[in-house]
């Protein structure tokens, strides 16, 4: 049995919108994890008379709440607020919580730029690719022409947000683009690997027929493409599916052969589910 938390406070009744990483929290707990798990993006706006409301009226923790109120007269630091939160619920140890800290306190003076570009990165790795590529194409079109290394960044980035997405024309074009600004040639190796994906067998042959010089990549594209099926194969939901198929196929169980499909049904749903969320607004 895995260890019970306790939570701290009440569990609130209307949830918190945290803007930064465009989720609803319903608790102090869950607000810990976020300021943990993006303390680089924090800036100014987190000090903020409504979060303290929240806390005070949906998690009932009016002695916090008091706390923050004070800082906020105070015109305290990003740092010193998210100090108070974490060091009061003591949901992580003393280490973490300076660790956090001073990460929030170094990345203060970031520049507007590099705090949109942060959170851009932020929904690319948590898998919120449309979100991700609204800001991506923000920060494009504010860029001088003379930005070449940034822009490169920004449409690699983009390319592996369109791959998430399952749009491999649009993927190869950011990653063509990347490798144009950059010769970068993990853009070209991903270039091929998006063309590679949205391509029949026979128009990427072709492709690579016709640019010869893009083999020796193809090939280094191929054994990633390898390397990925095969992670999927050690996978526990493939393992189980083989398993369930080889006694469907035998016929071993009526059984056998419904729970196959359950499963396929079930993987499928979490698949859409994850589908949608990435490309929610």
């Amino acid at each position: 049995m895995g260890n019970i938390i306790l939570t701290t406070g009440s569990i609130a009744r209307i949830p918190y919108f945290f803007e930064k990483c465009y989720v609803n929290l319903f608790s102090i707990e869950e607000l810990c994890c976020c300021l943990v798990e993006n303390a680089e993006m924090l800036d100014t706006d987190i000090v903020s008379d409504k979060l303290a409301k929240w806390i005070k009226d949906q998690c009932m923790l009016p002695d916090l709440a008091d706390e923050l109120y004070r800082l906020i007269k105070e015109k305290a630091s990003p740092a010193a607020w998210v100090e108070a939160i974490l060091s009061y619920v003591g949901l992580y140890p003393p280490g973490s919580i300076a660790h956090t800290v001073s990460l929030v306190s170094e990345n203060a003076g970031l520049s507007p730029y590099e705090k949109q570009k942060a959170r851009a990165d932020h929904l690319l790795r948590n898998r919120r690719y449309k979100l991700a590529l609204e800001q991506y194409s923000a920060l494009l079109s504010g860029l001088a022409d003379k930005e070449e290394a940034l822009k490169a960044s920004l449409h690699h980035n983009s390319g592996v947000a369109y791959a998430g997405l399952f749009m491999f024309d649009h993927a190869a074009r950011e990653f063509m683009q990347a490798y144009e600004i950059s010769g970068n040639e993990e853009s070209l190796e991903r270039f091929l690997a998006a063309k590679r994906l949205g391509s029949t067998e026979k128009e990427y042959v072709d492709y690579i027929a016709d640019n010869s010089a893009l083999h020796e990549i193809s090939l280094r594209v191929e054994h990633m493409i390898d390397e990925a099926a095969e992670g999927f194969d050690a996978t526990r939901e493939n393992r189980m599916l083989f398993t369930l198929r080889v006694c469907k196929d035998e016929g071993a169980a009526t059984a056998a052969d419904v729970q196959y499909y359950d499963e396929i049904e079930s993987l499928t749903a979490a698949l859409k589910d994850e589908y949608r969320e990435s490309v929610s607004g």
